[in-house]
């Protein structure tokens, strides 16, 4: 909620309407979902590029106080990127397996 509403105040409606609704998401994927190594996949590609590349680079890239153009600032940005392209690539493959199946 700090990342999409920080500009607005707490609102009690707000956090119990996104909790209700990620609360219904995770339910009806343990429901429908037949195998949980599809679940496995998806999140491991997508949460474990976050934590390795792309958070560091963005929290860096959010605090540091140098010029954009700084090669420390450049090689974060190079980091985001290479984050951004392995996510994708992994979630790609894991989908291409699943159509392969």
């Amino acid at each position: 909620m700090m990342m999409f509403f920080s500009n607005f105040p707490f609102s009690w409606i707000r956090h119990s309407l996104i909790t209700l609704a990620l609360n219904i998401i995770i339910v009806l994927l343990a429901i429908y979902v037949p195998d949980i190594r599809n679940v496995f996949g998806i999140v491991g590609s997508s949460t474990s590029t976050c934590l390795i590349f792309v958070f560091p680079a963005l929290f860096y890239l959010k605090m540091s106080r140098e010029d954009f153009l700084s090669q420390k600032k450049l090689g974060a940005f190079v980091l985001l990127i290479f984050g951004i392209l392995v996510g994708n690539f992994s979630l790609a493959l894991i989908i291409f397996n699943w159509i392969n199946k």
